[in-house]
């Protein structure tokens, strides 16, 4: 079996990008259960860290992501793989700013249901 060697150091990539979105999973959920509970400025406090925590994961998947297509546009053939962790970070990201994105939108329809009350 070959082994591809990279200048990418793709494991430490690829966990900066899943810790702080497993971090923003974790302040999803506490948002979404205070919501529940009733408790919308703990839902928001929570809501918020989750926003700055996807923002931290994204940056280190936009950062690699911009170095691999500037290396390409600079005509680099040599090919690049990406290690299975790599793509789970990615698919781990993009999952949790969809479920970020959902529980905002949760949390306006219950101000609007609570309002109408």
């Amino acid at each position: 079996m070959s082994e591809h060697k990279s200048e990418y150091d793709f494991p430490t990539i690829s966990m900066n990008i899943i810790m702080p979105a497993g971090n923003a999973r974790t302040a999803a959920i506490n948002s979404m259960d205070a919501l529940m509970a009733g408790d919308v400025e703990k839902c928001e406090e929570e809501l918020k860290k989750a926003k700055q925590f996807v923002k931290e994961a994204h940056k280190a998947q936009t950062d690699v992501l911009q170095s691999l297509a500037a290396r390409d546009y600079e005509g680099n053939k040599e090919p690049v793989v990406l290690p299975m962790l790599f793509v789970h970070a990615q698919d781990t990201i993009m999952t949790i700013m969809s479920e970020v994105h959902l529980i905002e939108k949760m949390e306006e329809m219950y101000k609007k249901l609570t309002e109408e009350k």
